[in-house]
C-alpha cells in the first residue's frame, strides 16, 4: 500500500522534472526566435519610415 504511494510519488515527480526539463529547452530557445522577431521588425520600421521621409522630402521638393 505505501509501496503504491511511493510509486506514484515518484512517478509524479519524474512527470514535473519532464516537465521542468522541457519548459527549460522552451525557456532556452527563444533567444533566437525572439532576435529574428526583433530584427525583423526593425528592418521593416527602418524602410517605412525611411520611405515616409523620402515621400516628405519628395513632396516639399515639388511644393518649392
Amino acid at each position: 500500500m505505501a509501496a503504491d504511494g511511493w510509486r506514484s510519488l515518484s512517478n509524479s515527480h519524474q512527470h514535473f522534472a519532464t516537465v521542468a526539463r522541457r519548459s527549460r529547452l522552451i525557456a532556452e530557445r527563444p533567444p533566437s526566435a525572439w532576435l529574428l522577431i526583433v530584427v525583423l521588425f526593425r528592418t521593416l520600421w527602418f524602410a517605412y519610415t525611411a520611405a515616409i521621409t523620402k515621400m516628405v522630402r519628395r513632396g516639399r521638393e515639388e511644393g518649392q
